[in-house]
């Protein structure tokens, strides 16, 4: 479920409403999904209470445990004897002034660009919260948590252990057999479908696909030619993380490991989207525009920024809190079609003559311009992509994405993102239909394909649950549901 916020510069996402839509038999669980870990605790009011915005956007007040008390001798000193000692102490220290250094001072300037629009989209989230049009039963999951059951398959572990090419994952309905690694395995079926992997249930989205590898083993999903590459291509890498590597939450890649990645073969040959999730660190952020999207032929397009809120309405940490921002950045670039990429001498200069044919053909009427004009595009008025298709010599507009566009929506757990699926379609020339690509997938996407080496992760059956009241058991596949096949 998607809300547009504000002047449609920005949309909140209620995620598990959002993902449940390609299922026909089960929903997420909304108290399943997400994390629920308490915000960081400010001293200043957000926007939601009316208090001053410069430098929090939590709207609750800091509890008193947490409130600083300023004394008239000045803040945080302590008059009793031992303490006057203690200040006294203190005064004799030097205390050199700290300076930020180049990558701090770039950081901050990004932050004070975009500062702005985050404040117009979480007021406008606000407002919708006051006014009724977003109620706050999407924001706010059932308080009960049923037990979660067996813990999550450790796929990573399991590819490590020489049982690994046995281990198979079968499709209930029809107890077909394929291998679960280093295969792509597709569900063609109109419905989504159950299969059965390590004692587990996992539910597989209609027309989805999945591979399941490490990164070397990425053959399986290059197309043979480029004409039959995919038109959407979404990335959430495993970026090098410090707290990340000390709480053991997940494997992480090094960054220079992506600049092999074969993006140019997976791409189609009309081009295609390509948006890449980045955290706040400088340093990525510049690998990733200077170095990464210049390897892979990439065009930056937009930079769009994921706001993490809170079920009650809040922000997850202060706004200028500088090492712990609470959004992160969604980089979108284009990948350009074979023409575009041909040198401009080798292309084949069509004649006066052709010009001129073709102005005419593509020169539109009056009454075409005004329909036109007045046709309501996604999310406000955007710049255009034009891609010349020499074939039929007929031109396919692409509304260019949005810059500085706000996602506001509640993160789910081990920083598992809302989909995007329908707000990408938007911007590929063939919309709804275009082919869809997920790397580092963590759960599957209808219609689309999807790489990790914890792919089915979030399909396990303990986080959904069914509609209608029907039981989601490993025995509960009907005969409906058309048989499933391995893509070879």
């Amino acid at each position: 479920m998607a809300l547009v916020l504000g002047k449609e510069d920005g949309v909140w996402i209620d995620s598990p409403r959002e993902a449940s839509k390609q299922y026909d038999l089960f929903e997420l669980a909304a108290f399943r999904y997400f994390a629920r870990k308490k915000p960081i605790p400010s001293q200043t009011g957000g926007p939601c209470n009316g208090e001053d915005t410069s430098s929090s956007m939590v709207p609750s007040q800091a509890s008193s445990s947490h409130q600083i008390v300023l004394r008239e001798e000045g803040p945080g000193l302590n008059t009793t004897t031992e303490g006057i000692a203690r200040n006294r102490k203190r005064k004799r220290k030097t205390r050199s002034t700290y300076t930020p250094n180049t990558k701090e001072v770039a950081a901050k300037a990004r932050h004070e660009a975009i500062r702005p629009f985050i404040l117009a989209a979480y007021e406008a989230f606000g407002q919708r919260l006051a006014d009724g049009s977003l109620p706050r039963s999407w924001i706010q999951p059932a308080s009960s948590e049923p037990e979660m059951g067996d813990e999550d398959v450790d796929f990573v572990a399991l590819a490590g252990v020489w049982q690994a090419d046995l281990a198979e994952i079968v499709f209930q309905d029809s107890e077909e057999h394929f291998p679960l690694f280093n295969a792509l395995v597709r569900n063609d079926c109109a419905s989504e479908v159950l299969a059965a992997c390590m004692g587990h249930t996992f539910l597989l989205p209609k027309r989805s696909a999945f591979l399941l590898s490490d990164f070397s083993r990425l053959s399986p999903l290059i197309p043979a030619t480029r004409s039959e590459g995919y038109d959407i291509i979404l990335l959430d890498p495993p970026w090098e993380n410090k707290s990340v590597q000390r709480q053991a939450t997940y494997a992480t890649l090094p960054n220079r490991n992506l600049l092999g990645l074969p993006l140019q073969k997976l791409a189609h040959s009309d081009g295609a989207l390509v948006a890449i999730w980045v955290t706040n660190r400088e340093k990525l952020r510049a690998f990733v525009e200077s170095e990464l999207l210049a390897t892979w032929g990439l065009r930056l397009e937009a930079t769009w920024h994921w706001l993490k809120v809170t079920p009650e309405g809040e922000t997850i940490s202060p706004l200028d809190l500088a090492h712990h921002r609470p959004y992160e950045v969604l980089v979108l670039a284009r990948a350009p079609s074979e023409e575009q990429d041909v040198p401009s001498a080798e292309r084949e200069q069509p004649s006066e003559t052709q010009h001129v044919a073709s102005a005419e053909r593509e020169q539109p009427s009056e009454m075409q311009q005004a329909a036109s004009d007045e046709r309501e595009q996604p999310f406000g008025t955007h710049k255009m992509n034009t891609v010349e298709s020499p074939a039929s010599s007929q031109l396919t507009v692409t509304p260019s994405a949005p810059d500085n566009f706000v996602i506001v929506s509640v993160p789910g757990e081990h920083s598992r993102k809302p989909p995007l699926k329908c707000l990408l379609e938007k911007y590929s020339a063939k919309g709804a239909s275009s082919r869809g690509l997920e790397l580092f997938a963590r759960e599957l996407t209808a219609g689309w394909t999807s790489w990790g080496n914890e792919v089915l992760r979030f399909q396990d059956a303990k986080y959904f649950v069914a509609k209608g009241g029907r039981a989601l058991t490993p025995d509960c596949s009907s005969n409906h549901l058309a048989r499933p096949r391995e893509v070879k």
